[in-house]
């Protein structure tokens, strides 16, 4: 499993990959084969689910967020030393993406602010081309800790997820279902 701590926020990324492989069977002096799975060279993400976590002091303080993804070429990832261009800069020094959606005045509003971008680390050890699958396991601040009244009680929000190959090929945007936040008790009067 990989696993990625973003040091300026201590965000977690897990991630499980799941490689795909030829399964040799041999019975009765029979061999019998499974092909490799065929996914499309362009990355595919699914939603899986979005946990909130309270603080246990009512705050709904982090949440996690759990996607599958497949791969047909398995170049998702980058090393620490893929720092070259485009890799060395904005947005591609990134390749995981979840832009936070807050609902105002009845309508969805990307929050900047709110941006979560992270770099996966490669799942496979090589540049030979291998379909790959697994799961992105993503920790997410939700709550705002400051009891401030401009910061609304109870927040709607949703997420809106991609991620990006080596090829910068982007996989489908994936938005999870809304989910309502506590982001503070009620003030006292």
């Amino acid at each position: 499993m990989n696993q990625i701590n973003n040091s300026s926020d201590n965000r977690i990324l897990r991630v499980k990959p799941a490689m795909t492989s030829v399964l040799l069977l041999l019975c009765l002096g029979f061999v019998a084969c499974k092909p490799s799975e065929k996914f499309p060279l362009k990355p595919h993400l699914e939603f899986v689910s979005l946990e909130k976590i309270d603080n246990g002091k009512g705050i709904d303080d982090k949440a996690i967020l759990k996607l599958r993804f497949t791969d047909g070429d398995g170049n998702v990832g980058l090393d620490p030393s893929d720092d070259y261009p485009p890799f060395d800069t904005l947005p591609y020094s990134n390749n995981f993406f979840v832009i936070f959606y807050a609902k105002r005045n009845g309508e969805f509003v990307a929050i900047p602010e709110y941006e979560f971008s992270a770099r996966l680390s490669r799942f496979l050890p090589t540049n030979d081309p291998e379909p790959i699958e697994g799961e992105i396991e993503y920790e997410i601040t939700i709550g705002n800790p400051l009891p401030l009244p401009s910061i609304p009680e109870v927040d709607t929000v949703k997420f809106v997820c991609w991620l990006m190959d080596r090829d910068l090929n982007e996989s489908n945007r994936v938005s999870t279902p809304v989910i309502t936040v506590r982001n503070r008790l009620p003030l006292p009067d």
